[in-house]
């Protein structure tokens, strides 16, 4: 499933840590949606920071993005 989520190019960035953003925006709920599902990431404005090193799996990674498309479905992307 594409849920229109962009990064930066890889060579603009550091290989510990990756911005995603949505054309649409972010909902405004979604740091706290997120936690609630125990997914720690950072919002910096209209981005995602994530963190994905050290002692993350590749389970943690699935659950980020099972839990960023029921958001992002739920709002419809809207930003809302």
């Amino acid at each position: 499933m594409n849920l229109g989520f962009q990064t930066v190019a890889a060579h603009h960035r550091v290989d510990h840590m990756i911005g995603l953003r949505h054309p649409s925006g972010l909902p405004v709920h979604l740091a706290e949606e997120l936690t609630k599902k125990n997914v720690f990431v950072s919002i910096r404005g209209q981005s995602i920071r994530v963190s994905p090193y050290l002692y993350n799996t590749l389970g943690d990674i699935d659950q980020l993005f099972r839990v960023l498309a029921s958001i992002m479905l739920a709002s419809n992307g809207s930003g809302e």
